[in-house]
């Protein structure tokens, strides 16, 4: 059932060009069944690793052919990025941790920056809660992915708009002396 129902809405996401709508609706589908206590499945030992090792694969194929120059040449970037969404992210890990009572671990994986592939991986190894780690991961691609199309075409219309005019001046105010 899981395979079936999965394999139907990951197909059904990656045809309506949803972004990573193959392993999005596949992971949002197992989430559903799993969470909603319809199906209590676990994979073989053998099958999640060999996953893993696929994923890393796939991951790593996507630099074929890039040189290490140019790799060395974006490495400032990467770091300077990296930075700026650790602190966000361990902002966001502070505020919670201030409200409610998570596992510190369990919230800095949930927020850390990264893709979810990784992040699942990350929280599978380090045994921390996965489900949790991955709803936050599916939560913000799945915000990003609505909002994004919104935030675009404000950006597009703002870039259109010519430049603020120079204020005018005042008018003179009249008092009862003049």
């Amino acid at each position: 059932m899981l395979i079936a129902v999965s394999t139907l809405v990951a197909a059904g996401f990656h045809r309506l060009r949803f972004p990573g709508g193959l392993l999005f609706g596949a992971m949002l589908c197992s989430a559903v069944l799993h969470g909603g206590g319809f199906i209590h499945a676990v994979m073989p030992w053998w099958v999640a690793n060999a996953a893993m090792v696929a994923l890393g694969a796939v991951t790593g194929s996507r630099f074929t052919n890039t040189s290490l120059r140019l790799l060395l040449g974006f490495i400032g970037a990467a770091f300077g990025s990296f930075a700026v969404a650790t602190v966000v992210a361990a902002l966001f890990v502070a505020a919670l941790n201030s409200i409610l009572s998570f596992q510190i671990a369990d919230a800095i994986i949930a927020f850390a920056p990264g893709a979810v592939d990784a992040m699942m991986i990350l929280a599978l190894a380090l045994n921390l809660d996965p489900v949790y780690v991955g709803a936050h991961h599916l939560t913000r691609i799945f915000f990003v992915s609505l909002t994004m199309p919104f935030a675009a075409r404000y950006a597009a219309r703002m870039a259109k708009l010519p430049p603020p005019a120079k204020p005018r001046p005042l008018p003179k105010r009249t008092t009862f002396e003049d």
